[in-house]
């Protein structure tokens, strides 16, 4: 099982470390938008470093999402994945590898944002908090994977591109990353306390800011997981169905 992991694991980065025109505008994509929408403009009574810790969470959903949206999309058409399916491999192994590689991309976008906040800003977390945010952006990350690969599955090759940006946006926008909750509109601030992405950046603002957790926003995210969760299996399964059934 670790060979064939380990295998794939090594397969995933190398190809991305193969596409700079694809992994160097996804990396640096979130701490330009850090720097366009809030570097600059923090809005009086909000501590610095919760638009730093949204903007981090922003490129963690981003790579995870559109990792396990587009390309599921594009792969399930593509005759390398036919190939793969027909190996002795366990189930969930090429996934596995896929989700590790993303997770090691992810952090370097989400670092990538600290960085240009401690070299524009000179914002610094101690360990313990960045500790805490990492455990964060690692929890949150869990259901945004299984969502994108749901996406993947119930979307086209060529929906899933604006399935997943219109999600992404909307997600991003509506949960608070680019603005605090507090000063969303009205209508929008009623329905930000259902989405995943609220309660993920809750997580990780209190991690910033050193405050304890909520467990009303661990509940959410385990509840999101499990919502995901089950999109992403029934969408597995039907497309097993429709090619090997």
């Amino acid at each position: 099982m670790m060979r064939p992991l380990a295998a794939h694991f090594l397969a995933d980065l190398r190809l991305l470390a193969r596409m700079p025109a694809y992994t160097i505008p996804t990396l640096l994509l979130p701490s330009l938008f850090f720097l366009m929408f809030a570097g600059q403009r923090i809005p009086r009574g909000v501590p610095t470093v919760v638009p730093v810790a949204s903007f981090a969470t922003f490129a963690v959903f981003g790579v995870v999402f559109f990792k396990f949206g587009v390309s599921t999309a594009m792969d399930r058409a593509a005759p390398w994945t036919r190939y793969v399916r027909t190996l002795a491999l366990a189930p969930g192994t090429v996934l596995a590898a896929r989700a590790l590689s993303a997770v090691v991309f992810a952090l370097l976008a989400a670092f990538a944002v600290f960085a240009t906040a401690r070299m524009t800003m000179a914002i610094g977390l101690a360990p313990v908090q960045l500790g805490r945010v990492l455990v964060g952006l690692l929890a949150g990350a869990l259901p945004f994977t299984l969502c994108g690969i749901a996406v993947g599955y119930w979307t086209s090759p060529r929906s899933a591109v604006a399935m997943a940006n219109l999600l992404y946006l909307l997600l991003s926008y509506g949960g608070g990353l680019w603005t605090p909750p507090d000063l969303l509109p009205p209508g929008v601030r009623d329905v930000a306390v259902v989405l995943p992405t609220y309660h993920w950046g809750r997580v990780v603002w209190a991690a910033a800011l050193a405050l304890p957790w909520r467990t009303a926003d661990w509940l959410a995210l385990a509840a999101w997981t499990v919502v995901f969760g089950a999109a992403a299996w029934r969408g597995y399964v039907r497309d097993e169905g429709a090619l090997y059934g």
